[in-house]
């Protein structure tokens, strides 16, 4: 273990976003924590991974790992680069991530319609029973009732890695991210059935099926096309919306058989796009005839991560700089891209070289982390100097 003879208490009384609120998977501050103090807790996808490249790590250090990935990768990155696991319960990690940033993060919960973010205010008192909707390679529905009270109720194979495996077979696309990037330039209507394609542009108004509703997803795909004749983007887009309105539905028929009026949802394949929570959205709103807002979560891919980490008392000093490492999922990099400042590339492709120069870049984060803490200090001491001054005089 790193630094085995030096444990601290994890301390996260005060949590708060730090910076702009509406930032993408913006950084929280832990004030209370000890400026020695820094943590990492991962959690790791169970896609299948190769060329791992070691690093020649002499060091055994200890860190908590969650996710299937934490079990099918261990001895990887036990013998390739000097990590040991802790492991912690997947559902478990992700529930206690998700209760810790809606109890404790302000600006946590927001509402994504038409393009519009809104944010929701959470009632600590009021917060249980509700359905946590968790998309990664699979999607799980889990009932949390409260503070490690929980239920995984069901879920569905239909996830991000299905969705993912088919747009590369018929788009040839590399990355979920290349592919929500064509989806944003197709039309769902080249290849989706609608009930206008039906019924005509009146729709179906006996059972209030509006002419743009879908009838059949890629229900006009037919023998005389090939594949090579339809435009990529169009197939992206098709592929999201079916995606979209399918967990939409499925989330909803669960909440409505578990007696649940809210619900949640995170995990990596949301990626903050507009796009996927709009359709979320309007599916759930449809299905629910209104009744059910679906409400996303800003640090997502964190939840798992982030439970982790909650799951131990005492941490390990002096890992990566003081800030949340956002999920790792191999196998389909969302380890994070360049502009939000996070760790970069796939696992896979991380070589001693690049570890070093992303080493040197979070040292770096720490130094910047510490001094902004030094000046917050060095304010409030100010502040308490003036009150105390004020009230002498």
């Amino acid at each position: 273990m790193a630094n085995s003879d030096r444990l601290c208490k994890l301390e996260l009384n005060g949590a708060a976003i730090l910076g702009n609120v509406k930032e993408l998977n913006p950084s929280i501050l832990l004030p209370n924590l000890h400026n020695d103090i820094s943590l990492l807790s991962l959690d790791i996808g169970g896609e299948n991974s190769d060329n791992w490249q070691s690093v020649g790590s002499s060091k055994n250090i200890r860190i908590k790992a969650t996710g299937g990935g934490a079990y099918k990768f261990a001895d990887v990155f036990k013998e390739r680069l000097g990590i040991t696991f802790d492991k912690v319960d997947e559902i478990a990690s992700v529930v206690a991530g998700a209760n810790f940033l809606l109890q404790e993060i302000d600006h946590e919960a927001f509402t994504h319609i038409y393009g519009k973010q809104t944010f929701v205010n959470i009632d600590h008192n009021d917060l249980f029973p509700y359905l946590l909707v968790n998309i990664g390679s699979g999607v799980g529905m889990i009932k949390v009732n409260g503070n490690g009270k929980f239920e995984r109720v069901t879920g569905t194979h239909f996830g991000g890695g299905t969705i993912f495996g088919l747009a590369r077979l018929l788009t040839e696309c590399q990355s979920y991210d290349e592919f929500l990037e064509l989806s944003q330039h197709g039309d769902n209507r080249a290849l989706d059935l609608t009930v206008g394609d039906i019924y005509g542009e009146m729709g179906y108004l006996k059972h209030n099926l509006s002419a743009s509703a879908i009838a059949s997803s890629f229900g006009k795909v037919n023998g005389k096309r090939k594949l090579s004749e339809y435009k990529v983007e169009d197939l992206a887009a098709t592929l999201l919306r079916d995606f979209t309105y399918h967990i939409a539905q499925i989330s909803y028929l669960v909440a409505a058989l578990s007696g649940l009026k809210r619900i949640y949802f995170g995990g990596s394949y949301i990626r903050g796009h507009a796009c996927t929570m709009d359709n979320i959205s309007y599916g759930l709103n449809y299905w629910s005839k209104g009744q059910v807002q679906a409400v996303f979560l800003r640090h997502e891919g964190f939840l798992g991560a982030v439970g982790a980490l909650l799951y131990s008392d005492d941490v390990d000093v002096d890992l990566v700089p003081l800030k949340l490492v956002r999920q790792l999922s191999l196998g389909i990099s969302d380890v994070g891209r360049e502009s939000h400042g996070q760790l970069h590339g796939d696992l896979n492709e991380i070589s001693e070289a690049g570890l070093n120069v992303e080493v040197e870049r979070l040292r770096a984060e720490v130094e910047r982390l510490q001094k902004d803490n030094l000046m917050l200090n060095s304010k409030i001491e100010r502040l308490e100097n003036d009150r105390a001054l004020s009230e002498l005089t």
